[in-house]
């Protein structure tokens, strides 16, 4: 499959001559968004809910609340919570929100990457600082993931062009020295990564 039948972006960049692909969902924060505000909770619990033992009997849920762009290209997928019984909580119901957002993340990332595999991913800003959600990326992207030590990236990044623009520094500049750090904040546990994969295949997602 080619990364155009993947439903993978090919966007011009702002660099000199410059493109580069693309892998977007609209299946992340505003599907995260939804089951915060439907279940009234404040986005410290969500993510908290990361953090959560994950049992067998936990709900999968399939964030498509408005269709899906990576890998899908289509706006009539809908969502679901799945395998709900009684067994299931408000905890384990906002678990699955984060769960399932990571696993439309994995989608799109496969689509993207292809066979090619990276040492690691980054990370910017967002829901990104919550522990337990850095290790729930790890775990079902199954990549070590590395923490840009940047408060707002993007903003700092629209700075960092705008100056190019302005003729105040080069593109050399920004490619080398001016290049955030990053430090490693999770890498997968191979047994987790392992649960993730059979809580969907049981759910029939």
């Amino acid at each position: 499959m080619s990364r155009a039948d993947a439903g993978v972006n090919l966007y011009r960049s702002a660099a000199p001559d410059g493109w580069y692909h693309m892998g977007a969902t609209v299946s992340a924060g505003l599907a995260l968004n939804w089951a915060r505000e439907t279940m009234n909770a404040a986005w410290a619990e969500l993510y908290a809910s990361a953090e959560h033992p994950g049992h067998a009997h936990d709900p999968v849920f399939v964030p498509h609340l408005s269709g899906e762009r990576t890998p899908y290209c289509d706006p009539s997928l809908r969502g679901s919570w799945t395998a709900l019984s009684l067994a299931c909580d408000r905890a384990s119901l906002l678990r699955g929100a984060l769960e399932g957002t990571v696993f439309a993340i994995r989608d799109a990332l496969d689509a993207l990457l292809g066979d090619h595999r990276p040492p690691h991913l980054r990370l910017a800003g967002g829901g990104t600082l919550a522990a337990g959600w850095r290790q729930m990326l790890a775990d079902v992207l199954e990549f070590p993931l590395y923490a840009v030590d940047v408060p707002a990236a993007s903003g700092r990044g629209a700075a960092l062009l705008g100056a190019s623009a302005a003729g105040l520094i080069s593109w050399r500049d920004i490619e080398e020295p001016l290049a955030p750090a990053a430090r490693l904040v999770a890498e997968p546990d191979p047994p987790m990564a392992d649960f993730h994969r059979d809580a969907t295949r049981d759910s029939g997602t």
